[in-house]
């Protein structure tokens, strides 16, 4: 949705209508300081050990994984893709929280085994390309699709 924008200027009052931007943002930053002159702003010089503890801070609660994707809405999807022996392969996806909630395999491939297998080992997994291809680790595919094709199945739930 489009917001209104528009200039200050004209809701200042008269004595401040002709300020630079520059004049602006010193005549707020002094009254939001309590001083008359820039030059009476105390400054607070950050050490090095405080950018270490901001910098602690910030890994332990916005660089994770549960920050950055954790908190996404759900959201499905679905994808497909022809792998050279296989046969072509279609992922059904509905992701939640980041984590596969759940997950369909389709396809014309023959494999021993039921599909169903396969997405179980899947299901609560983070979309992440080390966390699916552990779980994938965990089972051999060679039953279900006649071929090992963990890269394969990651790069297309991936895509």
């Amino acid at each position: 949705m489009r917001s209104r924008v528009e200039s200050i200027r004209p809701h200042l009052a008269p004595e401040y209508q002709n300020l630079t931007a520059s004049e602006f943002h010193d005549l707020v930053t002094c009254r939001l300081l309590g001083v008359d002159d820039l030059s009476q702003a105390k400054r607070y010089e950050l050490t090095d050990a405080d950018w270490a503890a901001i910098d602690k801070r910030c890994e332990e609660k916005w660089h994770n994984w549960e920050w950055v994707r954790g908190a996404e809405p759900a959201y499905e999807y679905a994808r497909d893709t022809r792998i050279e022996g296989v046969g072509t392969v279609e992922v059904h996806l509905s992701i939640r929280k980041g984590r596969i909630d759940t997950i369909n395999i389709y396809g014309d491939f023959f494999g021993s085994q039921p599909i169903c297998e396969v997405e179980n080992v899947l299901q609560g997994v983070p979309e992440q390309r080390d966390e699916l291809l552990k779980a994938l680790n965990t089972i051999d595919l060679k039953p279900y699709f006649n071929s090992d094709i963990k890269e394969e199945l990651v790069d297309l739930i991936l895509s």
